[in-house]
């Protein structure tokens, strides 16, 4: 569990799939249903994170308050991967498929700051003055977004002038694609960035500069993603699964499936209040909210985090709720 083999296949991962799902993001038709994933992020996330720290504070009353919020700030993200069936479904409304795409692509990039605000917390480090945690978050987030933004601009470039010069065929395009979106996420994570919104950021802009070609562009990118999040899950389920049950009690049990319902539906609820949506449409929205890679990544970054003691307690909750979203969410899809 703490190899950091399993961390960076994690990790990797995620950056390849945020960067397919944001390219294949219409920003256009998107403009007129913003408000739908800006009320998700904007109100949803940190209702979801304040909402999930009360219930597992209440529920395993042996973590502190700050353990408590570390739990739920890890478990606030949605997954990219287990809401595919969603996403891609045509059956589901446009803007819904868009704002769940958008809100999964974002959202783990948010939480990073509080992730490690709350880890402060709970080791006991000095924060600084909030003034220097608000300038530390801004910038991970503003030199992720840079540099996602300038290796689009690179990789649209060298795209335009291979089409241009004859350089390379289809196969070529998709090897510069993939280089791209490990650049991005790579360059951002060497800058002190933050490397999930790099690579999210760099799908995104990258559609919005080469149009629908880059569909066939991302084919490997989203292919090598594919591997990659089944390889993830086989090692998550062979290394954690089985130790993590050996503290499954009736309370974790039941702080998983209130953080998988509760813990999401009401905030999504109170965010989309004034949104004009039908309540199946809110109901829908507010249960595809799986827990998967994100989760997962930061679980192991906190099992890897020397300075906690007793990781181990928390990550297993955290792994009981995505097995348990993982086993819903599935079985719900379709």
């Amino acid at each position: 569990v703490e190899s950091e083999t399993v961390a960076v296949l994690a990790e990797g991962t995620l950056a390849l799939l945020l960067f397919a799902d944001a390219s294949r993001i219409d920003v256009r038709r998107l403009r007129s249903s913003i408000g739908i994933p800006a009320r998700l992020l904007g109100i949803g996330l940190p209702l979801t994170i304040a909402m999930g720290t009360v219930l597992t504070a209440l529920v395993l009353s042996d973590l502190s308050w700050a353990e408590a919020a570390l739990v739920a700030a890890i478990l606030a993200p949605t997954d990219a991967a287990l809401g595919e069936a969603v996403v891609t479904n045509e059956a589901v409304p446009l803007r819904v498929r868009q704002a769940l795409n958008v809100e999964s692509g974002l959202n783990d990039g948010l939480v990073v700051p509080a992730v490690a605000i709350f880890v402060s917390l709970v080791v006991g480090a000095e924060l600084g003055s909030p003034a220097e945690q608000l300038f530390d978050a801004v910038s991970e987030i503003a030199i992720g977004l840079g540099i996602g933004i300038a290796a689009a601009f690179v990789l649209a470039r060298l795209t335009h002038w291979s089409m241009q010069r004859s350089w390379t065929d289809g196969e070529g395009y998709r090897l510069m694609t993939l280089g791209g979106a490990i650049a991005a996420f790579t360059l951002a994570e060497l800058s002190d960035g933050n490397g999930f919104i790099a690579a999210f950021t760099a799908g995104l802009v990258l559609r919005i500069l080469i149009g629908d070609p880059v569909d066939e562009q991302t084919e490997l990118v989203e292919d090598l993603g594919q591997i990659a999040a089944a390889a993830t899950f086989v090692v998550f389920g062979a290394l954690l699964v089985v130790p993590a049950f050996d503290v499954l009690t009736l309370p974790v049990a039941a702080c998983a499936l209130g953080t998988l319902t509760i813990g999401r539906m009401i905030p999504v609820w109170i965010a989309l209040l004034g949104s004009h949506l039908r309540l199946p449409t809110v109901a829908f929205i507010g249960w595809f909210g799986p827990r998967g890679l994100a989760s997962m990544v930061f679980g192991l970054l906190l099992v890897q985090d020397e300075r906690l003691e007793g990781p181990s307690d928390l990550f297993s909750v955290v792994v009981l709720v995505i097995v348990a979203s993982i086993v819903l969410h599935g079985v719900t899809a379709a």
